[in-house]
């Protein structure tokens, strides 16, 4: 709750005239929650700004988001997660930008704020997402991040917003609903430009900022690369079906092997450049997790009805 105040706390003082944009927050918490977020986008503190508030009973984040794009009245939806802070020119850059570009989908990067001071082995750039100095069109598999971005109203509409089978639903972690949008519309000829004015401040709760939390979002990831990307791999792969399960077993061998040796070394690390245990767990094993996670998943999906037509 005290994330969604800053939030719109930093919206009430946008440089952009409040007439140029309105503010929908969608809510699907439970009964308890709900009351509690209704009462405060009533403050008084809010009575200025264009603010429109919407109980949504379906669970999961892209089931919000299409919600919102539903009542949405602009030709532009901006999407913040509700634990960022947008600089305070945010509102206005967006504007300017989609002018400047043309662009059909506008994102840019994030950096944290801590509620707690951040443990001494914490590297910024963990909790970071970044994709250049400079502005640049996005292309192959790259794409915005769903805490920063900005889209033209027409093209959701036309892609028939998020799919619900991806991304956040009440205690399932299923990420990528934004990258397999973002990738859609790229096969649909719509363009994204990234740029990194668009920068915004996103909150590293303390729970993200553990070990564990990092081993288990590579584990993640890996499952939700394995279901973004399956079909294109697939469909690129002439061989016989069973050669290709043949070859996707290996694949999970040869990094399962990979991880457990990642694993045995940890001792042996080299020090200069992982002072501590974790430094290395986050930058070495996690992505090693990662990788088997989506082996262990693609091998799985070729036994189950999404490998077929």
């Amino acid at each position: 709750m005290d994330c969604l105040i800053r939030l719109l706390d930093s919206l009430n003082h946008q440089t952009a005239s409040k007439e140029l944009f309105e503010i929908i927050v969608v809510d699907n918490a439970p009964e308890e929650s709900f009351n509690r977020v209704k009462i405060l986008c009533n403050e008084p503190a809010f009575a200025t700004l264009n603010l429109h508030y919407i109980h949504h009973p379906k669970l999961g984040i892209s089931a919000a988001r299409n919600q919102g794009i539903t009542v949405a009245r602009s030709e532009l939806i901006g999407f913040l997660d509700d634990d960022t802070i947008p600089r305070p020119d945010w509102v206005e850059l967006v504007l300017r930008i989609f002018s400047e570009t043309r662009a059909d989908i506008l994102g840019g990067p994030t950096e944290p704020y801590y509620l707690k001071d951040k443990p001494s082995w914490f590297r910024s750039t963990y909790a970071a997402t970044f994709q250049g100095d400079s502005g640049c069109w996005l292309t192959g598999g790259k794409a915005v991040t769903g805490a920063n971005m900005a889209w033209r109203k027409k093209v959701l509409e036309e892609l028939g917003g998020f799919l619900l089978s991806f991304g956040y639903l009440g205690d399932k972690k299923i990420y990528g609903e934004e990258t397999e949008l973002n990738l859609r519309a790229r096969r649909a000829g719509f363009r994204t430009w990234y740029d990194p004015r668009l920068l915004i401040q996103h909150c590293a709760h303390s729970e993200r900022m553990r070990v564990s939390w990092f081993l288990f979002l590579g584990y993640r990831y890996g499952q939700s690369k394995a279901r973004l990307f399956f079909r294109d791999w697939h469909a690129q792969d002439s061989r016989p079906v069973s050669r290709q399960i043949l070859s996707q077993l290996k694949s999970v061998i040869v990094n399962f092997t990979n991880l457990l040796g990642s694993l045995m070394v940890l001792p042996f690390r080299p020090r200069k450049k992982y002072q501590f245990w974790q430094n290395y767990a986050v930058e070495f094993v996690q992505p090693r997790i990662e990788r088997f996670s989506l082996a262990l998943k693609l091998l799985e999906i070729y036994f189950s009805k999404e490998a077929k037509p």
